[in-house]
């Protein structure tokens, strides 16, 4: 890890990482600012209750859950945030090595006197950073706009689903790091970086269908944590834990190995 390439790779995603705090803020509060017109009504509860299950599953909707703050967030605005920072955690994993040698960077910043593991490390404590600080903005703005609206009644709650969020978001740039020395170009490596984010997302919807698809949809990262339960005092699971950062971790070690042995001339 050198900070200098730490500072390069920043600067690389300066923009994708101020468009995500914009994107993301300008969603929590629009989602979150009419919060006060869902929780406790019984009309909409009971509307939202006749949508099909299969949507319901596939955001993590629970009607009972509107009923307080912590609920409605986990209902409304938690999938779509998760969705929103993983794909850019998973385009920052995925083409972190492709942009380089697509861009033409690759020859001078391989030659430098840094090791492919040092460079590879390097970007992973970049991306670490910026995906921190964007949920650190999108905990810190929840807080506020509830604060500010009805009031919540456990703000550690809303703090452990937003981790468990992170940590979701920590799986999705595994896998991406995991790809990563496999592409050459920028566009394919996004468009990879893409697809990691939906599928792990699309066995969520497919989970309203026969048994194959209930338990094909289990595979989804979204179910590693429930938030409706997270929201109550339930926690983190363990198995959740152990396998959002399993994943994280042997992808950073299988990509830096790859990276390693791969020839990039």
């Amino acid at each position: 890890m050198k900070w200098n390439l730490i500072l390069h790779e920043l600067r690389q995603i300066q923009k994708s990482v101020l468009w995500a705090i914009f994107v993301s803020s300008l969603l929590i509060a629009l989602l979150l600012m009419k919060a006060d017109s869902y929780i406790g009504n019984p009309e909409m509860i009971k509307l939202i209750g006749s949508m099909p299950k299969p949507l319901l599953a596939a955001f993590n909707i629970v009607p009972d859950s509107f009923k307080s703050f912590e609920g409605y967030f986990a209902s409304q605005a938690y999938t779509i945030l998760v969705l929103l920072l993983g794909c850019f955690a998973a385009i920052w994993a995925a083409s972190s090595i492709a942009k380089e040698l697509d861009r033409g960077t690759g020859e001078f910043l391989f030659a430098l006197p840094y090791t492919r593991g040092q460079v590879f490390i390097s970007k992973v404590v970049a991306h670490f950073f910026s995906l921190t600080l964007l949920f650190i903005v999108a905990a810190s703005l929840t807080l506020l706009i509830a604060a500010l609206t009805i009031g919540v009644n456990d703000p550690g709650n809303i703090i452990l689903l937003t981790t468990g969020g992170y940590l979701i978001c920590l799986l999705l740039s595994g896998i991406g790091y995991m790809l990563t020395p496999l592409f050459t170009s920028e566009r394919t490596s996004m468009a990879v970086g893409f697809g990691i984010l939906l599928g792990s997302f699309i066995p969520t919807i497919l989970g309203g269908g026969g048994r194959f698809l209930q338990k094909l949809s289990k595979l989804s990262p979204m179910h590693l944590f429930d938030a409706a339960a997270v929201v109550k005092g339930s926690g983190l699971t363990v198995s959740g834990l152990l396998v959002t950062l399993g994943i994280y971790i042997g992808g950073i070690w299988i990509g830096s190995y790859i990276l390693q042995r791969r020839d990039l001339s």
